[in-house]
């Protein structure tokens, strides 16, 4: 996983991540392995609090794109 793009949203009390995922040779990443990745880039990040949208692989390409959110409380989640 790649981070493309960090971005740190205060109001939402959360942090928005953009990542390409290159993965020749394999299927497409499950949702369970994109919020692994997610918490490791984020350090101190819970993977209960982390939400994964807009992903989306191009037929025939191994490289899949994304968003994580990674919220710091349950409330703002």
């Amino acid at each position: 996983m790649q981070v493309i793009d960090r971005k740190d949203n205060p109001l939402l009390n959360r942090v928005e991540i953009r990542f390409v995922w290159d993965h020749p040779n394999s299927p497409t990443p499950d949702l369970s392995q994109m919020v692994s990745a997610a918490a490791k880039v984020e350090p101190g990040s819970k993977e209960e609090l982390i939400f994964i949208k807009d992903v989306s692989t191009r037929f025939g390409m191994p490289r899949t794109t994304g968003l994580a959110l990674v919220y710091s409380t349950e409330e703002a989640s």
